[in-house]
């Protein structure tokens, strides 16, 4: 198992309520599961499985390209029945889907576990400079797929992934194709407090836009008062600029 596997769940999951502690330790920081880039999915890995059972891990990231069929959704259920995580992370890969989103729904609340949605290798799309100060390009949740996952009492929130990285080196860092574009903010020509405050403005915007309340909820959270979903940010850690 390549240890890159493992994903120490840190600034990514400091909003979210702490696990219980493991026997023989203290921690409290969620521990999880990244699959990205594993040879095979987590219910095809026994090895996997295995060190799943032997940490006990909290939460499962699960990257499903493209549609996900029956038999992948199914060795899912099986999935969340025999390892009992807490939540699943689920990135979304192209235009978001209200059916697929639906699914997921359905999925955990009948399973009795959380999802978070990550908006990884979604079209980012052009700001509003109506809205937006100088904006760039950036991933804008559909209110529909807003409302169909905060319908649901096991949504824990949203997560814009490697943000660091589309803030140095444009949108297309991650998924390696075009030209340098801008993400959140085009801070081309200004000095690093405008380019800061410009950025922190659109990012403003676009949580009270978008996901009205979320950001109270991360604030509340280190006081362990979340009472809803949160938006978080993954960042990794060294930046490749």
């Amino acid at each position: 198992m390549k240890a890159a596997w493992l994903l120490l769940c840190i600034a990514l999951c400091g909003g979210f309520p702490p696990a219980i502690a493991r026997a023989g330790g203290s921690l409290s920081m969620p521990l999880g599961v990244d699959d990205a880039g594993a040879p095979a999915p987590i219910y095809d890995d026994p090895l996997a499985q295995a060190a799943f059972d032997a940490i006990g891990f909290d939460f499962l990231v699960y990257h499903i390209h493209g549609e996900p069929s029956v038999a992948d959704l199914g060795a899912l259920v099986t999935l969340a029945e025999s390892k009992g995580f807490d939540f699943l992370v689920y990135h979304i890969h192209g235009e978001p889907s209200v059916a697929d989103l639906g699914a997921l729904v359905t999925l955990a609340e009948s399973k009795g576990f959380d999802f978070i949605l990550n908006q990884e290798n979604t079209p980012p799309t052009p700001g509003d400079p109506s809205v937006y100060n100088r904006p760039g390009l950036f991933f804008q949740p559909p209110v529909d797929f807003m409302t169909v996952a905060g319908a649901s009492l096991r949504f824990r929130g949203l997560i814009y992934d490697e943000a660091e990285h589309w803030l140095t080196n444009g949108v297309y860092v991650t998924t390696g194709g075009g030209p340098f574009i801008p993400c959140f903010h085009d801070a081309e020509g200004e000095t690093l407090d405008q380019a800061y405050a410009g950025n922190l403005a659109n990012l403003t915007t676009l949580m009270a836009r978008h996901c009205a309340g979320f950001a109270a909820n991360a604030q509340a959270a280190p006081q362990g008062n979340v009472s809803g979903p949160v938006t978080a940010v993954e960042y990794v850690f060294p930046i490749l600029s």
